[in-house]
């Protein structure tokens, strides 16, 4: 879980996050994030498909259901997407 739009951006953060277990977090910087995925093609291709795939397609879709689809119709393909 993250909020890559801030992260990238530079700016706060709109999400707040509680951990209800024990957990792991790690942190890098934007610039030691760009160094590292630089320093190999292949990173720098997962982290492009990742982000396409995770982000942009996923809001792209619900803006265009919001555009165009009934309150009913989203409920029902939400019902079956997430059953």
């Amino acid at each position: 879980m993250d909020d890559s739009v801030s992260f990238y951006e530079n700016s706060g953060s709109m999400l707040n996050f509680e951990v209800l277990e024990n957990a792991v977090f790690y942190v890098i910087s934007l610039d030691e994030l760009d160094k590292y995925i630089s320093k190999d093609k292949k990173w720098e291709h997962l982290v492009r498909v990742w982000f396409h795939d995770t982000y942009y397609a996923a809001t792209y879709k619900r803006v265009i259901s919001l555009m165009s689809e009934t309150v009913g119709e989203r409920y029902e393909r939400l019902l079956e997407e997430y059953p």
